[in-house]
């Protein structure tokens, strides 16, 4: 299981502190991004890593804009 603020976890994504994303169950929540297409930015940079396709699942926390 894997979790974080969904800025910080796209941020994460190349470096060597991405998280393995292996099986994992996905918790995200986002708190004061201004505009939906950032949102839409963070999960395409994700699924662009090739770490949507290795997840079992996403939870979606709280999204407040």
């Amino acid at each position: 299981m894997d979790w974080g603020n969904l800025t910080v976890v796209a941020a994460l994504v190349g470096t060597k502190y991405n998280f393995s994303y292996k099986d994992a169950i996905l918790f995200i929540e986002e708190v004061g991004e201004d505009f939906y297409y950032k949102i839409d930015r963070y999960m395409q940079r994700l699924e662009f890593s090739g770490a949507l396709s290795k997840i079992r699942g996403i939870v979606v926390g709280g999204m407040k804009i």
